[in-house]
């Protein structure tokens, strides 16, 4: 019998992770709960446990990107020859299709949506929202040598309309939070985006578009700049500015989010879901707090901070300019951290930072 050990999902804002180190070679006996696999994301490092005791065999190779929910490994009880690897895989796959794999509501969804099929996640031993993107991804018939963005025209705009700009990754992050909004990405800059982004936006359905004339409608417009320079993001603003002559910039509240009525949030604060914003907080321009972000009562967060994935700030703690608060990190309460600093992911700070 064989186990299969999936890549888990650690970052709702990673589709695919690199695998960045094997610890074994194949056929190697593992304990349970031993590393086995670490995955690199964008923003930490995880280590991928042995299911339980057996022989080690890898389906992944050093530096590969690898979609999230694909196996990447198995744990047999016996070694194992490649043929007999195969033909477990293969047996697997075709006896169970979806039968016994764990797949989100939102995965299950989008794989209506866009009219997919089992056999496109045969690899897969759990599916989740970014695994159906990584599939998307693979997919889509863009040309990577001809993609042309249209220009904005004012019929596009609508009440529903929510108008954005800066980190891609944060465009889809958001765009996932706010499925009832009509979101277009404009690009201001071609640098800002590359061929591989627009692809995901397209899975994604946010729609991206270039601005060459003034825009007369009233817009909503969030920009997802995190730890910029202040004269960076105020050039950005008044760039918006010269073209939407009716703009107002937008804090940004998910539907699964709570935030304290008695809280305040400047233009352009994008609260992810799962997140909860205690009484008498104050988040500063331009400031990001990601999905299952703790914050609580009278905390001060300054402009252009990004707050990780699970950080929990205490009670009184005030939070600098431009300061980076790593994954699932923790801030004592009373703690002052001043701007420009960074707080590693997974830390627990009892004691001011200057």
């Amino acid at each position: 019998m064989i186990d299969k050990v999936s890549v888990p999902q650690t970052n709702v804002n990673d589709p695919e992770v690199i695998v960045a180190h094997i610890y074994h070679t194949d056929g190697t006996k593992v304990k349970k709960g031993g590393e086995i696999i670490d995955i690199e994301t964008t923003k930490a490092l995880f280590t991928i446990e042995s299911p339980k005791d057996g022989y080690f065999y890898s389906l992944v190779q050093h530096q590969e990107s690898i979609a999230v929910g694909k196996t990447c490994a198995i744990i047999s009880e016996k070694t194992l020859t490649k043929n007999e690897i195969s033909e477990a895989l293969y047996n697997d796959r075709e006896k169970n299709k979806f039968m016994g794999k764990h797949i989100t509501k939102r995965a299950q969804c989008l794989i209506e949506e866009k009219g997919l099929s089992t056999q496109d996640f045969n690899d897969f031993e759990s599916i989740t929202y970014a695994s159906v993107i990584s599939v998307l991804k693979e997919r889509s018939n863009l040309s990577k040598n001809n993609l042309e963005i249209k220009f904005i025209n004012e019929d596009e705009i609508n009440s529903n309309s929510l108008l954005i700009t800066g980190d891609p990754n944060l465009a889809i992050i958001l765009s996932d939070s706010l499925i009832s909004k009509d979101i277009i990405y404009i690009i201001l800059n071609e640098l800002s985006i590359n061929k591989e982004q627009i692809k995901d936006f397209d899975s994604n359905s946010i729609k991206i578009r270039k601005v060459n004339r003034e825009i007369a409608k009233p817009v909503h417009f969030t920009i997802l700049n995190p730890r910029s320079s202040e004269l960076e993001y105020k050039s950005l603003k008044e760039n918006i500015q010269k073209y939407f002559l009716k703009v107002s910039f937008e804090a940004i509240i998910s539907d699964s989010a709570f935030v304290s009525t008695s809280a305040k949030l400047e233009h352009s604060v994008f609260v992810a879901p799962n997140v909860y914003i205690g009484p008498f907080v104050s988040i500063g321009e331009g400031s990001i707090i990601l999905p299952g972000c703790n914050i609580a009562h009278h905390t001060s967060i300054g402009l252009l901070c990004s707050i990780s994935d699970g950080a929990s700030i205490g009670g009184n703690v005030i939070i600098g300019n431009r300061c980076l608060i790593g994954l699932n990190s923790a801030i004592n309460r009373r703690v002052k951290v001043s701007s420009d600093k960074i707080v590693p992911s997974c830390k627990c700070l009892i004691e001011d930072l200057n």
